[in-house]
């Protein structure tokens, strides 16, 4: 993996990147050791006000909980490759629901538990618009597992925070529910990609353009319908 430790970025998240090569940061094993003060910094938590919110107003009630059970999400599982989730209320601003527990937690996937499958049959059945929040160890973008959630659990906006300090929010354009088998498929393309050298924020959105989903890196670049 290629990643330039000298980079401006790496201490400036929130700062103009201006390509995709130049972020700078460590993925997969080098990032499970998380930059905790790049993540415990103002200059982090100031990138939740600019998240894309489909024209819904979000009070400072809501931002202060999605950056603070980021933040957890992140820290609370640094030096290990588990991963948390936790589903937020937007319009109550409170936690509905979460898989954090150390029972619960698995590495490099989240497994839904019987609790948490009841929760996402409420936000179903009453429509709530809620935000997810989990983390990526290995500091990858989202991946189509992820983009498939938004539509399999209603989700209304959604979140990957990686422990080198990027911060994704993730978009399915189409509502397209994409099958195991497919996942498997396109990440195996993008995993051989990033092994022979190409950037893994490149390699993600090679593949994800074709299929018309995206991300954006808040305080960075946007892929898909918010960027190129």
């Amino acid at each position: 993996m290629k990643y330039n430790n000298n980079s401006d970025t790496r201490n400036n998240p929130g700062g103009e990147l201006e390509h995709e090569y130049t972020y700078g940061v460590p993925y997969d094993e080098y990032s499970v050791q998380v930059e905790r003060d790049i993540i415990s910094s103002e200059s982090y938590k100031r990138l939740f006000s600019h998240l894309e919110t489909k024209g819904l107003i979000l009070n400072n009630r809501v931002v202060e909980l999605i950056y603070e059970y980021t933040k957890k999400a992140v820290i609370e599982n640094a030096g290990t490759r588990f991963e948390s989730l936790y589903l937020i209320d937007i319009d109550e601003g409170k936690l509905l629901g979460s898989i954090d527990a150390p029972e619960e937690k698995k590495e490099n996937h989240i497994e839904y538990t019987k609790d948490f499958d009841n929760v996402l049959e409420t936000v179903r059945n009453r429509q709530l618009r809620t935000i997810a929040v989990h983390n990526h160890p290995d500091g990858y973008p989202p991946s189509l597992d992820d983009i498939s959630r938004i539509v399999e659990n209603g989700y209304t906006l959604a979140l990957a925070a990686g422990g080198n300090g990027l911060l994704y929010q993730y978009f399915n354009f189409e509502n397209r529910v994409f099958s195991r088998e497919t996942c498997d498929f396109i990440h195996s393309i993008i995993r051989n990609d990033i092994i022979h050298g190409v950037d893994p924020d490149r390699a993600h959105h090679i593949m994800y353009k074709k299929l018309n989903v995206g991300y954006t890196i808040i305080g960075g670049k946007s892929y898909g319908k918010y960027g190129d």
